[in-house]
């Protein structure tokens, strides 16, 4: 295996986001794209071959500069032809590949291009940004998904718009076509994948169960992919206790099979298959698939394969957000948020002999009773009764080829969506019980590629031509995530394992919750009126990270606590870097849990609160809550949040036991319209309780004013200052981060703003100074020195712009306060502001940033140097 960075490939500097990439169907060429507004063209034999790298040859063969804004998504068509991209512009652009040498496209300071790609479609329909796109096979039509909750669908030689697809609820962020052209699929923040027919365009099915849990609705795009030959569909961002998955979808039941891909630690975001089949052995063949996660992690899996064949661990600093395979199926190349892109070329001795294609074309019709150029199927009887008069009351179910039912049955993947694999009961090694087998775990050895052991076949089938992949829908060999039995498990697996806790007594000396006694108390609280959230029950949290010695390269792990349903008995698990800590049965359901390092919170449906220790014992009896939690969190440490169905609020401090802060909801809901929902509440570092609306607007609650402080709304987007934050979000504040959270865009600059609070702020100029002031604001009432050292700078600079000489004045004399100015300063008076000197702050990032074009201005600037001279000689 060889491993590189591509340092040459770059948007405008380190840290500069990378959104996209992809690989021309030849392999000549890699496409980037990101958040400077353009699209790249490179050529790959500069990363495939170290002479060509190494020559002075141009590796840059065009840069594109053809959207307004952010450029999300790029795709080669099939043929190679064109590229299609999309942007937040919400224009998808299709350009062609022309003879002749490109000219220097306006915005482009990086010489004339070499290559001449010109724009011959620009498609508008989408109202919001645009994640991801996709080509069909045959490259007559182009699907798009947006962040306006649509699919549509577009005739790539007409540009006409031809179907909108409104089934989902909220952003869509992922399509994917079925390579043998039958279906469409598209992955939605509404937590469900929804499969297309493209024959009617009707929904054959929503996919929902393997998303129920843990779905992160913070991500930059659900980039979903179709297995090689048609018959799984790898689905991202799903969560199976401990760890986020990919499911893998299986054709025709539409249910996820017992096999899915485990052990990131974040929310995996982006899955690409290889293109081609790979021999398991002489006589089986399987399928290569590599995924991305926000963890900054990627793993490549071969799927007869129990683990990774490899993780790259070390190679990127934020998430891994798009994949690209080579034709040949031997290099993948990746990009990240960090703005860097490196490739991984694989051996066969790593992946095996890649299939021919006749050999390939033989299986897909032997699955399919099809070529690839067909559209329609061998279908059942059963299912073409189903597509002709579906029941009104169930979405029809397509099925494989009817003569190769018996043969082909598909796997039954639970009913419940995405499972646990089966493993093979927990032996005791030492004090801990470790089981098989083992997720990807940040734990692991530090090394960026870790290769895993060789896996065995457990049986081999004589029959010709080569059989469908083990993964695939009844393939015979090892099916699709079964696991081998004990004796044929590898002697030198590693010693941490998955852990599934055993059930055991609650904490002694302590009384168990009385069910009926919840029961009776939850009938009660259901009475309480209610407002509407949009998180989902959380039943799994991570408490923090665990010390680790000094001198040890090994990565913190993460303590967890996690609330499971087994049978009718519900148990509140914790565990610390898969090791089990303590189990506590409870009686009655549980609807939430959070905590800290300190602490772990449990809320019961009953309206109750259980708080434990460390070590797992109860702290004090139950609290009894007004109505039962929605969300319980914590500021890392002693403080817990509790918010309540009925909008209740409340922050209690429990180290010294006391109540620090109870206050509603309901205010902010009070005048929005109907069906504003609450996104998320969580607690500031100063542990403020800020709460997040589906609106796109962001609150703090300020104890000290008792009520609610507006941090972020939806007019950002026009104010020049958009670009003023960094782009970075480990550079971001408090400010920035919420502003972003509370954003619809999810693209690094925070859409949010807030001047919709401020009322009627005449446009242009005091739109401007006015979004400025509401910022220095939040940043202040959020305690966030940096960020209010930042506002302050762009506001003081902003005033001396426009001669607003009151205004800056006002300003001057509340960072000098009380001494020789015109004025006796503001009461109350301090010396620092967020912790910062506000003297020094007046000579640094006001005084010293004025300009001096208008002359009130100069004089305001001579006044109060000569003010600072004056009690710095004092």
């Amino acid at each position: 295996m060889l491993v590189d960075k591509l340092a040459w490939v770059s948007h405008g500097g380190a840290g500069t986001p990378l959104y996209s990439l992809d690989i021309h169907p030849n392999g000549s060429r890699l496409a980037t794209s990101g958040s400077d507004h353009k699209v790249k063209i490179w050529s790959l034999a500069a990363a495939l071959n170290v002479r060509t790298e190494a020559s002075k040859s141009s590796k840059l063969l065009a840069t594109l500069a053809d959207h307004g804004g952010p450029v999300n998504v790029i795709r080669f068509s099939n043929s190679g032809q064109y590229l299609a991209t999309g942007s937040d512009d919400k224009v998808i652009a299709i350009l062609e590949l022309r003879g002749g040498q490109g000219l220097t496209s306006f915005g482009n300071s990086e010489g004339p291009n070499i290559e001449n790609w010109k724009v011959i479609q620009s498609l508008r329909g989408h109202s919001a940004g645009i994640p991801d796109l996709n080509w069909s096979p045959d490259d007559t039509l182009l699907a798009s998904c947006s962040l306006d909750n649509m699919v549509l669908v577009w005739d790539t030689a007409s540009g006409k718009l031809l179907h909108k697809l409104q089934q989902h609820t909220s952003f869509v962020k992922g399509v994917a076509w079925d390579p043998m052209n039958r279906y469409l699929a598209s992955q939605s923040d509404d937590r469900s994948v929804i499969i297309w027919d493209r024959t009617t365009w009707a929904p054959i099915t929503q996919i929902t169960k393997p998303f129920a849990r843990a779905f992160v609705t913070s991500t930059f795009s659900l980039r979903l992919h179709w297995s090689p030959e048609g018959t799984s569909l790898a689905c991202v961002n799903s969560f199976q206790s401990p760890c986020h998955v990919c499911p893998l979808i299986q054709r025709g039941t539409w249910l996820a099979g017992k096999q899915s891909l485990v052990g990131h630690t974040q929310a995996i975001v982006v899955a690409r298959f290889n293109p081609k089949l790979f021999y398991k052995n002489t006589e089986e063949v399987t399928t290569c698939i590599a995924v991305g996660s926000q963890d900054s992690k990627l793993t490549v899996w071969l799927l007869h394969k129990e683990r990774p064949i490899f993780i790259a661990t070390k190679f990127f600093d934020r998430s891994v957000n798009d994949l690209a395979w080579t034709p040949d199926g031997y290099t993948l190349v990746a990009s990240s948020m960090d703005g860097t892109v490196a490739q991984f070329s694989f051996d066969e001795s790593e992946l095996g002999k890649a299939v021919g294609e006749d050999e390939f074309e033989s299986i897909k019709k032997e699955l399919h009773g099809a070529g690839t150029s067909t559209l329609h199927f061998a279908e059942s009887a059963e299912q073409q009764h189903m597509e002709v008069d579906p029941s009104p009351n169930e979405l029809p179910q397509p099925a494989l080829n009817h003569a190769l039912a018996t043969r082909l049955a598909p796997v039954q993947g639970p009913s419940s969506g995405v499972q646990p694999a089966p493993v093979r009961p927990p032996t005791q090694v030492g004090s801990k019980k470790r089981v098989i087998p083992e997720p990807v775990k940040p734990g692991q050895p530090s090394s960026s590629m870790q290769p895993a052991p060789a896996a065995r076949n457990p049986q081999s089938v004589h029959a010709r031509p080569p059989k469908p992949p083990a993964s695939f829908p009844g393939a015979t060999g090892l099916p699709a995530g079964a696991k081998r039995k004990a004796a044929h498990l590898p002697a030198e697996a590693p010693a941490k394992r998955r852990v599934t806790p055993e059930s055991i007594a609650g904490p002694s000396g302590q009384q168990a919750i009385s069910q009926q006694g919840m029961a009776a108390a939850g009938e009660a609280a259901s009475r309480a009126p209610s407002i509407l959230f949009q998180q989902e029950p959380q039943l799994h949290a991570e408490l923090g990270k665990e010390a680790v010695p000094l001198g040890d390269a090994a990565e913190a792990g993460s303590r967890v606590v996690e609330a499971v349903l087994r049978g009718s008995q519900w148990e509140v698990v914790c565990s610390s870097s898969g090791a089990h800590q303590w189990t506590d049965q409870v009686g009655a359901k549980v609807v939430a849990v959070g905590g800290s390092m300190r602490f772990a919170a449990v809320a019961f449906e009953s309206a109750t609160l259980q708080v434990y220790t460390c070590a797992g014992r109860r702290m004090f009896p139950a609290m009894k809550l007004p109505a039962p939690a929605a969300i319980v969190g914590s500021d890392g440490a002693w403080r817990l949040l509790a918010v309540c169905r009925d909008g209740s609020l409340h922050v209690w401090d429990l180290h010294t036991l006391t109540s620090l802060l109870q206050a509603s909801l309901q205010p902010l809901l009070a005048s929005t319209p109907s069906g504003t929902a609450v996104r998320q509440v969580q607690l500031s570092k100063e542990g403020a309780p800020q709460a997040i609306l589906s609106n796109r607007t962001a609150w703090l609650y300020h104890s000290g004013l008792a009520c609610w402080l507006c941090l972020a709304d939806s007019a950002f987007a026009s104010s020049p200052f958009t670009s003023l934050l960094p782009l970075n979000p480990s550079l971001q504040g408090d400010l920035g981060r919420v502003q972003q959270q509370a954003s619809t865009s999810r693209r690094g600059l925070p859409a949010a703003s807030l001047l919709g609070s401020t009322g009627g702020l005449r446009a242009g100029v005091g739109q401007a100074r006015g979004h400025l002031e509401a910022n220095m604001a939040a940043a202040l009432a959020l305690q966030s020195p940096q960020e209010y050292k930042r506002w302050l700078a762009t506001y003081a600079s902003h005033l001396a712009g426009e001669g607003d000489e009151g205004r800056l004045r006002e300003l001057c004399n509340e960072m000098l306060g009380p001494g020789q100015s015109d004025q006796a300063g503001v009461p109350g008076w301090s010396a620092t502001v967020c912790g910062l000197d506000r003297r020094k702050l007046l000579q640094d990032e006001v005084l010293k940033r004025q300009g001096d074009r208008h002359l009130s201005i100069r004089r305001v600037k001579a006044e109060f140097w000569d003010l600072l001279s004056a009690l710095q000689e004092q």
